[in-house]
């Protein structure tokens, strides 16, 4: 369920709507209520929500706040910045041709426009409106401003705490566009009211388990004690052509072995991911609450059994399999073959859909290949 919650756009996205309010081929089709009459007759209403649902999906995801610790909201100031959960100096920069990258448009435009990457400037690319200017630069200044990424314990919570916080702000916006799609789709198929039922049974769990841990990541900052979390982190000897930061709840690793039972676990297991590069070095950063410890380790221990000529296809399925807030080199991309694009993109849309059943063997080897990633070193942290 945590992973249709963070992926919800899709649900949103054409194959829905395609289906339930007729649009694109499927507008001369019968429609899903069994009238008999072609979708576009049957329910203009659902046409008049689809001319209105960009606008208001786009404000929800808009909505400007500051993710900073309650106790430091008197020093926010009045402007929330785009924030970079895949910021320029860790490596977005220096992958970018011509100040642009590939990045997945992972909206509901952007779906029907076709599943495959789009050129998005760096400015632009990997952002969401979670913090005030003052915040953004005083909490993430040990990542953005130290001269050196080590990392130490501090800047791998910080990598950490940036992607929960991403991750939360996606969570709250996607259930205030559950709840707008409950209250305006009114002719839904039995797996489109499932869906709906499910989400608005279970996403306001999830969001209260998700902010509890977000009260636990602002005490350990406050604190300035960074124990809470644990990290393994592999560093490599050049900037990986491709880059990711997000918030995970794996079911397997990469060995094939279940990691948590989303039927069955007390708390969610969350993994934090984030790959990215600086002074011509690559990070691969694994992080987990130490609360955890027990069952994420397992995740981190998986990967670090990985020999190091398969890591670049072990960690790029991990990224399209389940990660999904991506950015590109343009000029990797481009270099793939058609067959390689093709894999890649619907290893991903695959990932998006909310029916999406995962498999034990989705973390192995996968058929694309990419140069190996030589190895410098691997460390716990």
């Amino acid at each position: 369920m945590v992973r249709l919650l963070q992926q919800y756009e899709n649900f949103l996205g054409r194959q829905v709507f395609s289906t339930i309010m007729g649009t694109g081929s499927r507008r001369n089709e019968s429609c899903e209520c069994g009238s008999g009459k072609k979708q576009k007759y049957c329910h203009p209403e659902g046409l008049k929500y689809l001319g209105q649902r960009d606008g208001v999906i786009k404000h929800f995801f808009l909505e400007k706040r500051c993710y900073a610790p309650k106790s430091w909201h008197k020093s926010c100031n009045s402007t929330i910045v785009n924030a970079h959960t895949i910021s320029k100096s860790l490596g977005l920069a220096e992958i970018a041709q011509e100040g642009h990258v590939y990045t997945y448009d992972i909206s509901v435009s952007g779906l029907e426009r076709g599943f495959s990457p789009v050129m998005r400037g760096v400015n632009n690319a990997s952002t969401f409106l979670g913090f005030c200017s003052y915040h953004d630069d005083v909490i993430f200044a040990p990542l953005e401003k130290s001269c050196k990424l080590v990392p130490t314990k501090e800047q791998c919570f910080l990598l950490a705490y940036r992607a929960f916080c991403d991750s939360l702000y996606g969570m709250e916006r996607k259930i205030q566009t559950v709840q707008y799609s409950n209250k305006y789709i009114k002719h839904k198929s039995p797996w489109v009211a499932g869906v709906i039922e499910a989400y608005l049974k279970n996403m306001p769990i999830s969001l209260e388990e998700g902010k509890r841990i977000k009260e636990r990541f602002d005490a350990s900052m406050l604190r300035g004690d960074f124990e809470m979390l644990q990290s393994y982190v592999i560093v490599l000897d050049r900037i990986p052509p491709v880059l990711c930061s997000s918030n995970i709840t794996p079911e397997f690793d990469f060995s094939g072995d279940r990691v948590q039972n989303f039927g069955y676990s007390v708390e969610k297991i969350f993994v934090q991911i984030n790959i990215l590069g600086k002074d011509g070095k690559g990070y691969v950063i694994i992080s987990w609450l130490a609360s955890q410890d027990s069952e994420a380790r397992k995740f981190a221990e998986s990967l670090d059994s990985v020999p190091n000529n398969k890591l670049s296809a072990a960690v790029l399925r991990l990224m399209f399999g389940l990660a999904g807030n991506i950015c590109m080199s343009p000029t990797w991309w481009e270099g793939l073959s058609d067959c390689q694009r093709e894999t890649l993109n619907d290893f991903l849309f695959e990932a998006l859909k909310p029916d999406r059943i995962v498999t034990s063997g989705l973390l192995e080897e996968m058929d694309i290949r990419d140069d190996p990633w030589g190895v410098v070193d691997r460390r716990w942290i």
